[in-house]
């Protein structure tokens, strides 16, 4: 991995280092740092210096490896559609015998609460948020306290949805 990763970085390098040569003003100058973009992409997201993929990569593994050893593989469901995986573990936690309380904490734009409510029109849900973006920027994560701000304004919701502020 780590020759790989040194060949893919004396690439980027190597075309670096013409592309500054080059004075043309041409459409193969464009295409070459279109190229090059893609490339630094490419390269900086899966070489090793990268922290955060390392991290994320790291915590990927142990987290395929607690799956494997500690739950019943029969039980889960694997997709790549994040609206099934959510009207999946709704319906999972229905009929319901006891009273409860259907909770989103950190609505946003209301994307995911607002698909719940249009699936299960019989159930209320709440939304909880600031709506006024993070109180900290989160470390490790490039999200600074502007991130979800919607200055407070509130997001349209369906009728069985209820924001509280």
């Amino acid at each position: 991995m780590k020759n790989k990763n040194k060949m893919q970085l004396d690439i980027l390098h190597s075309i670096n280092g013409k592309l500054s040569t080059l004075n043309s003003n041409t459409a193969v100058l464009d295409v070459l740092h279109s190229i090059n973009d893609r490339i630094n992409v490419l390269v900086y997201h899966t070489a090793p210096n990268n922290l955060q993929m390392s991290l994320a990569l790291a915590a990927h593994k142990e987290s395929i490896e607690y799956i494997k050893s500690s739950v019943d593989m029969s039980r889960l469901l694997f997709t790549t559609d994040r609206w099934d995986n959510l009207l999946f573990s709704f319906k999972q936690s229905l009929p319901r015998e006891n009273n409860y309380l259907n909770i989103e904490c950190g609505v946003h734009t209301g994307r995911s609460i607002n698909h719940l409510a249009l699936h299960f029109k019989d159930e209320t849900f709440y939304g909880f948020d600031s709506f006024e973006g993070l109180p900290e920027n989160w470390a490790g994560f490039n999200l600074t306290t502007d991130t979800f701000d919607l200055h407070g304004s509130l997001p349209a919701v369906e009728s069985n949805v209820v924001l509280i502020k």
